[in-house]
């Protein structure tokens, strides 16, 4: 085996290994509780989304375009992370 693939493949094995203490970290932290446990969380207005109240606005994210780029940004980042 030449010695570029062998150092390759040596180069694989570390990133593979940082990789699985990185999966055992993020399982003992939901095992915790999650990264965010013991933080509190913004109370829910009363009534129904859209009639009652804009989320956008509870949130502070209304009134200017960065504000409106920044609440589309959570709302995609938060698409990934619910099933469908």
């Amino acid at each position: 085996m030449p010695i570029t693939l062998i150092a390759e493949l040596e180069q694989q094995r570390l990133q593979n290994a940082e990789l699985r203490k990185r999966i055992e970290d993020m399982a003992a932290e939901q095992a915790n509780g999650g990264p965010h446990a013991g933080t509190k969380s913004i109370p829910r207005p009363q009534g129904t989304a859209g009639t009652n109240f804009s989320i956008q606005e509870a949130m502070g994210l209304a009134g200017s375009t960065q504000k409106y780029e920044t609440y589309k940004a959570i709302q995609v980042g938060c698409e990934c992370c619910v099933d469908p």
